[in-house]
């Protein structure tokens, strides 16, 4: 199983709060994925479910890692409180809890190496990413 490590949340709808986005997805540095290389920065496409430390795309799962401080940060700004042991339980619309249907066929699970170059001149938030940047194309599939 991938994991992320120094991750943050990807809110796709820039400058809407939380209640209003349709998903989220993740950025960090991902290590034991078949693609690329441990420790390369990237975004996983939409986080369809999750389960504690651990969530589901649409073909791969990801174990989380340390979130980022300014990911903990966001939360305290959001008046959301920081669970160690499932740390997305804030921030999780669009998403739900692992032992539920999904309900969710989105084909695509890529990730994007590079994502961090591209995220200064686009138009979707980072949700703890301490730059109020975003990245992305805002369609959740991961092409960004």
């Amino acid at each position: 199983m991938a994991k992320i490590e120094n991750w943050h949340v990807k809110l796709p709808l820039k400058g809407r709060p939380l209640s209003d986005q349709p998903f989220i997805s993740l950025t960090g540095d991902i290590y034991g994925h078949p693609e690329l290389a441990d420790g390369e920065h990237a975004t996983t496409s939409r986080v369809q479910t999750f389960d504690g430390r651990q969530i589901r795309t649409a073909s791969r799962e990801y174990e989380l890692g340390e979130p980022s401080q300014s990911y903990k940060d966001w939360l305290v700004d959001e008046g959301l409180t920081y669970d160690p042991d499932n740390p997305l339980a804030a921030a999780r619309p669009g998403v739900k809890p692992a032992a539920a249907d999904s309900g969710d066929d989105d084909p695509v699970d890529s990730i994007n190496p590079g994502a961090a170059a591209a995220n200064a001149a686009d138009a979707n938030d980072d949700a703890g990413a301490g730059d109020g940047g975003g990245g992305g194309d805002g369609d959740g599939d991961g092409d960004d």
